[in-house]
């Protein structure tokens, strides 16, 4: 019988997308051994990329299969990755620590694709596991048809639960409050990974969620950091690297941002897009932290400064809290493939604050 060409099937059960990651987990690589070794034993993530945080990263790529015919949108999850089943939900089903940032480059460049295709780095937010984080950013990467590598940064913002693999389950003011706290440890070492990626020579837009938004601005607003892409303080020309900058529900103070912020980021970033919402966890936030209202809530219009754009979002396909629109709505889902496309860089900077609303259905 002749042979037939290895090629995926228009009714395949499950396909796989690859994921690249840089973190600052503590990593026990014994764990996989251990589940091995164990009859009836399956791999937790949770046992591999703990929830204490470290001073330095851990470079990998991970596999993640998903049900061929989900629909943009459908998340599939199972936040126990011990408990996921790969025909029916985003599941890891190999990963490998990286040795070197040598053969981490390398990894961007194998999955480069096309010339002009560009890298997603997504920094998730608070109660976010690794399995979790690298399924989000596998199902962001299918739902925005993301072409280059997408990159997670993993930091450990699920320390405070009570039961592993179970979200929310412990959280409190205190552990919020120390979450905050590793947030902001974690920003060096976003600020290296986003180095990494500058070196390696590849252009790359950035998406954060939530908390991560504040170890993104943190990061990306640090003074010492900015020549590092090549820009001197002074300077008001975007950075060639990193064209993008989206905030999906951003934790991080209005006033700070728009104070002291916002320019330096536009100094490294072509163009801002901003999401807000009647968001009841970030109104939480702010009542916790005694705050100014946190940048992504709004209940009214707000107008940033030259060269950003604010996104009101309202209506009915939205979670319990108002805070995690961004991924679950195909509305919105769409709307974020908008301002990452090339096609809004040219808007930015040299044109006034924008603001516009956009109605979930």
């Amino acid at each position: 019988m002749d042979a037939e060409p290895f090629e995926a099937t228009d009714n395949a059960r499950m396909k796989a997308k690859f994921v690249l990651f840089t973190t600052n987990r503590k990593v026990e690589a014994s764990a996989e051994a251990a589940a091995r070794q164990t009859h009836g034993g399956v791999l937790k993530y949770d046992n591999v990329f703990k929830s204490e945080p470290v001073n330095g990263l851990a470079l990998g790529w991970a596999k993640v299969t998903y049900p061929a015919h989900r629909q943009i949108g459908d998340q599939n999850y199972v936040t126990n990755s011990a408990q996921q089943n790969p025909l029916f939900n985003f599941s890891i089903v190999d990963h490998k620590i990286i040795p070197t940032p040598d053969d981490f480059r390398k990894a961007i460049d194998k999955l480069k694709g096309e010339a002009n295709d560009r890298s997603l780095l997504y920094v998730p937010g608070i109660d976010t596991s690794f399995n979790n984080g690298i399924e989000a950013l596998a199902q962001l990467a299918l739902d925005l048809d993301w072409r280059g590598p997408p990159v997670l940064f993993s930091w450990p913002s699920d320390g405070f639960r009570l039961i592993s693999g179970t979200r929310l389950f412990g959280l409190s003011e205190s552990s919020y409050l120390e979450t905050s706290r590793i947030a902001l440890r974690s920003s060096p070492l976003l600020s290296a990974t986003i180095n990494e990626l500058s070196s390696s020579g590849v252009v790359f837009d950035l998406l954060a969620h939530s908390m991560g938004s504040e170890v993104v601005v943190n990061s990306l607003s640090a003074q010492q950091e900015v020549s590092r892409l090549s820009m001197a303080p002074e300077t008001i020309a975007p950075s060639p690297s990193m064209p993008t900058l989206v905030l999906a529900a951003p934790d991080v103070s209005t006033h700070e941002f728009m104070g002291d912020m916002h320019p330096i980021l536009a100094r490294r970033t072509k163009h801002i897009t901003i999401y807000c919402s009647n968001d009841l966890a970030l109104s939480m936030s702010a009542r916790v932290r005694h705050s100014d209202d946190r940048l992504g809530y709004c209940v009214t219009p707000k107008v940033g400064p030259e060269g950003l754009e604010i996104v009101m979002v309202s209506g009915t396909a939205q979670d319990f809290a108002n805070h995690s629109y961004y991924i679950i709505s195909p509305d919105m889902l769409n709307d974020v493939k908008r301002a990452l496309s090339p096609d809004s860089m040219a808007r930015i900077p040299g044109t006034p604050g924008r603001m516009r609303e956009i109605k979930l259905k």
